[in-house]
């Protein structure tokens, strides 16, 4: 059972300040969202300002797939989920309205939703899914990466099934400040430690998404395609 509601997910380490901000955002646009953080143990007393209308989970490091599946498994029962970064924020007045509204036009309510984040051609940076496309999948970030290239994956899926919604400018834009950062601001650039584990796991990444298209893509798009003419 849908509550009409959406949820936002949210795995953030070392940047309260921003994640507050991001959480302000959503706030100030929205009206059917909830949020869900998860946040690494070792970092609990690092994020006292989280606001009470906020889900809060504390757990070991597992990586930003990882985490934002656990938030999912937790609160079940939303018509649509959506990742944010801490450093992202949103800036449509209404975008959840315009999430539910999709949910609804998507064949039998199944599909995935691709905020406007700019950029040429539409691609999802933000990955949101409906709650049927939950139960039809078995999880939200779908194959086993620790952090990149999942939203290429599920991009891929829905538009195989032919059901992926692209949101324009004015209906449900994100901003984050990573897209801005090219000007070699970004700290981690010069700790050898988080470069190399940085490296590693887009490499990895990249091996597990090219390994899934090869052999897993084709029994999911079986899947959805039972699962929308189930619904439909």
């Amino acid at each position: 059972m849908s509550n009409g509601r959406v949820l936002v997910v949210c795995a953030s380490r070392g940047r309260p300040k921003n994640l507050y901000k991001m959480l302000d955002s959503v706030r100030k646009t929205s009206a059917f969202a909830d949020v869900a953080v998860y946040i690494d143990e070792d970092q609990s007393t690092d994020y006292p300002d989280i606001p009470d209308w906020v889900h809060v989970f504390y757990g070991p490091r597992i990586g930003q797939c990882r985490a934002l599946d656990h938030l999912v498994k937790k609160l079940p029962g939303y018509d649509a989920y959506g990742a944010a970064t801490d450093d992202s924020a949103f800036v449509t007045p209404g975008w959840d309205q315009w999430v539910l509204k999709t949910c609804r036009a998507l064949p039998g309510g199944i599909g995935c939703i691709a905020p406007y984040s700019g950029g040429e051609g539409e691609r999802m940076d933000f990955p949101w899914v409906t709650g049927k496309w939950l139960d039809a999948v078995g999880s939200f970030t779908l194959v086993g990466t620790h952090h990149s290239y999942w939203d290429v994956a599920l991009q891929m899926l829905a538009e195989s099934v032919e059901a992926m919604a692209f949101a324009q400018e004015d209906e449900f834009k994100m901003w984050h400040e990573a897209l801005l950062m090219g000007d070699g601001k970004d700290t981690q650039m010069n700790d050898v430690g988080k470069l190399t584990y940085l490296l590693y796991h887009v490499h990895n990444d990249a091996r597990i998404v090219c390994v899934w298209c090869a052999h897993e893509r084709l029994p999911f798009i079986r899947r959805l395609k039972d699962a929308i003419r189930e619904n439909s």
